[in-house]
């Protein structure tokens, strides 16, 4: 059974975690911050265990749960801000 859905300021505040435990860079994380300021294609042994493909695991997992994982993710969203992003996966 999924869990209630989520608001986009819960996966705001849920991306804002996710992107803290990648960030090795020392960036500020806000709504405001892009994804390709702390995550990257290139940072793990090859390229399933990056950072960028875990958090966007880890992202569709949380919206898998809220039985929310039906938004086509933009081609460019690494350039996106967190913000930018949620607002395609769950429009206010």
């Amino acid at each position: 059974m999924p869990y209630p859905p989520l608001t986009n300021a819960q996966l705001r505040s849920k991306m804002n975690k996710y992107l803290t435990q990648f960030n090795d860079e020392g960036v500020t994380i806000t709504d405001q911050t892009k994804h390709n300021e702390v995550l990257a294609s290139d940072d793990g042994p090859n390229a399933q265990m990056s950072s960028q493909f875990v958090y966007n695991g880890m992202v569709r997992w949380k919206l898998t749960q809220h039985d929310q994982d039906t938004a086509r993710w933009p081609a460019n969203w690494m350039a996106n801000s967190v913000e930018e992003l949620a607002a395609v996966l769950i429009p206010t």
